[in-house]
């Protein structure tokens, strides 16, 4: 799927390319999936006064409307193929305020409440939806605003930055049979910020 992104802004995705993924979807050339981990996400750090239209649909096309389509066409196919695991990347901004982070957070806490209702949806049918919620991790999109978060991650309790190794165990441990309960769950991997 092309995303075309202008100012680190998303400048959308066009309905053109979701029929073209739900007709992918449908296809029977279509190899059936096991595990699904949707981790894109465009980010903005602006106040709500600076953003415009534009910017805000596009961030919301890109975090709520994507995933929303994907796991549409995808889940019964999992479901088809005997089940299965679905994982969803929020943030942490997801679930408390943070100056600049209005449209970006929303869009996550939007991803919070899809996985808990897909997992009502699809669990019946032997697909587990859960979310991790990461805090500052040390990945490439955060390396433009290091010295930022190495700041923000020392008021967290654990007092550095994630690991991307750290995040993604958690993100794969949810993959396996091992986490075969674990349904509708969004596991915090933020260094103890939602302890406090």
């Amino acid at each position: 799927m092309d995303i075309n992104t202008a100012s680190g802004q998303a400048a959308g995705i066009s309905d053109e390319k979701f029929a073209q993924l739900a007709e992918y979807a449908a296809s029977p050339l279509f190899t059936p999936l096991e595990r699904m981990v949707l981790a894109y996400a465009d980010t903005m750090t602006i106040s709500g006064r600076d953003t415009d239209d534009a910017a805000f649909d596009g961030l919301f096309q890109i975090n709520v409307k994507a995933p929303f389509f994907l796991v549409a066409a995808l889940a019964p196919k999992i479901a088809a193929r005997g089940g299965g695991s679905i994982i969803n990347v929020s943030t942490m901004v997801a679930s408390y305020g943070q100056p600049g982070m209005a449209a970006y957070g929303a869009s996550r806490a939007a991803i919070e409440l899809l996985t808990k209702a897909w997992a009502a949806e699809y669990g019946p049918q032997n697909v587990r939806v859960n979310a991790v919620a990461p805090g500052p991790t040390l990945t490439p999109s955060v390396e433009p605003m290091l010295e930022m978060a190495t700041e923000f991650a020392k008021t967290l309790p654990l007092g550095r930055l994630g690991d991307v190794h750290e995040l993604s165990d958690v993100i794969t441990f949810l993959a396996t049979p091992s986490a075969g309960y674990i349904n509708g769950a969004i596991i915090p991997v933020d260094g103890g910020r939602r302890a406090i």
